[in-house]
């Protein structure tokens, strides 16, 4: 289902295919809905669902790395070695506070518990720099919300495709802003009392083992720029 779809299923649920309400303004009313789901699958089921991961290699006496495909950053993963496995995410690290300078940190801090510094919100630095070529060595996590919904906006917006059986529940929701918005104060309750019901359904079914990610899927981060 795509968001043009969503915006035709709204209005048919609500009667509202031949309104003067804009169209903008109905994309607004499925962005909120889209939030709060969004929200409240996060809280009660793995978060795995919602973040998105980019990896680039690992270069020899490099410890910059620019343009990532974000500038908020949920965890940063680094391995020297190419035969370890990521570890522990590892902890930002604040130049300003430290009593060395940056080219210290980047030849002697300990490569067990390396750090990382953001600057320029698309530039990672890390200490210590790499002695050798690591594959798939540095790796960044963030959420991947997109709030801002229009007729443009990307396939995988929608609840990032990854609980694609669910898309109904963003109609759903927001059909109680139609409601409102058109002073339908019976309807909007009704619409409410539907929602919580379903939404209560969908976290049960998606809590059930075996039907949450294992891993971190790599996204399509050019939607999140």
């Amino acid at each position: 289902m795509t968001w043009p779809e969503l915006l035709r299923l709204l209005k048919e649920m609500t009667g509202t295919e031949h309104s003067k309400i804009p169209d903008a303004k109905f994309y607004r009313w499925l962005t909120d809905a889209h939030k709060e789901i969004a929200n409240s699958l996060n809280a009660y089921i793995d978060n795995k669902y919602f973040y998105g991961k980019y990896t680039t290699d690992l270069i020899a006496w490099q410890n910059r790395y620019d343009n990532f495909p974000v500038n908020v950053y949920d965890a940063v993963n680094i391995k020297y070695d190419p035969n370890s496995e990521f570890g522990k995410k590892w902890v930002p690290i604040d130049m300003q506070e430290q009593k060395e300078t940056p080219e210290y940190y980047a030849v002697n801090q300990n490569i067990e518990h390396p750090r990382y510094e953001i600057i320029w919100g698309d530039s990672v630095i890390i200490y210590p720099t790499p002695k050798k070529d690591v594959t798939a060595g540095l790796q960044v996590i963030w959420k991947t919300w997109v709030w801002v919904i229009n007729e443009n906006s990307g396939l995988n917006d929608i609840l990032l495709w990854k609980i694609s059986d669910y898309h109904n529940l963003i109609a759903l929701r927001a059909e109680q802003y139609v409601f409102q918005y058109t002073d339908n104060r019976t309807k909007r309750l009704d619409a409410r009392q539907e929602y919580i019901e379903e939404l209560d359904r969908i976290i049960t079914e998606l809590s059930k083992t075996g039907e949450q990610p294992l891993e971190i899927e790599e996204s399509d981060y050019s939607d999140y720029l």
